[in-house]
């Protein structure tokens, strides 16, 4: 669980599963997630980057305004909205989250 998959690793095109109840076993994960992240100099992970099928993501985001740096987990996350704009590589430049259970 500590290596990240990259495109075209099929496990990144499997549905992850909705989590039903928190757990210690994925409060673990997502401090695994968390680590790896900040080991990798990643902005987020979801959890199938990792090989774990479950409704789980981590982002690391950094205020420039108040120069403090959080680190937010996110169980079963919904996209409710992205931008239209793309960045140089064809991704989409923001993605806005709800969530059903979070940490």
């Amino acid at each position: 669980m500590n290596k990240i998959y990259y495109i075209p690793h099929p496990i990144l095109r499997q549905k992850s599963k909705l989590i039903e109840k928190i757990t210690s076993k994925e409060i673990d994960i997502s401090k695994t997630m968390t680590d790896i992240m900040i080991e990798n100099s990643g902005v987020g992970l979801a959890a199938n980057q990792i090989g774990v099928l479950k409704q789980i993501i981590t982002i690391n985001h950094f205020d420039p305004n108040k120069k403090i740096e959080k680190i937010y987990t996110y169980f079963n996350p919904k996209i409710i909205f992205y931008s239209k704009k793309k960045n140089y590589y064809g991704r989409r430049l923001f993605i806005s989250t709800k969530t059903i259970c979070r940490n």
